[in-house]
């Protein structure tokens, strides 16, 4: 596929996490899709199903989930994107620490970048990162770093 269709199919995942049609995911998640975050790790779970799930799960979170692209670079079968997030935490939240955080209702706004790999019009790999920190302390869970004495 060209750079353009794969852009496409990104921009497709994005509607996807912001309205929450999980159907499409279906459609553009492979069977075998491998989820690789924070620092590398790899996830055991993989495949479309479990794409949905997590999408709910995060949308159940923070039910008015807005992402917006500031860049997006593709290559090949690669492309880039870097996000910003912002949504309202209304729903108990799991974070990538493994801590349960009960709603706090409080207002987030967090940045990362997705790199992904596509195969026949569906992601079959992806690598997150996200700031995840600024996203822990906006809601209270870890302290604001002091700030440095002017």
């Amino acid at each position: 596929m060209s750079t353009e269709e794969n852009k496409a199919i990104i921009q497709r995942w994005l509607e996807a996490w912001n309205t929450g049609e999980l159907g499409a995911l279906v459609e553009i998640i492979a069977p075998d899709y491998v989820h690789h975050a924070h620092g590398n790790s790899i996830r055991t779970e993989s495949g479309p199903e479990w794409y949905e799930q997590a999408v709910a799960g995060h949308r159940a979170s923070f039910p008015d989930h807005y992402g917006s692209l500031q860049a997006m670079i593709a290559e090949g079968d690669m492309v880039v994107t870097r996000w910003t997030v912002t949504g309202s935490h209304r729903g108990q939240w799991t974070a990538p620490t493994g801590a349960v955080i009960p709603p706090t209702g409080k207002t987030i706004t967090y940045t990362g970048i997705t790199i992904a790999r596509l195969a026949g019009g569906k992601i079959v790999e992806e690598w997150w990162e996200q700031d995840s920190v600024s996203l822990l302390q906006q809601l209270g869970v870890i302290p604001e770093a002091a700030q440095a004495a002017t």
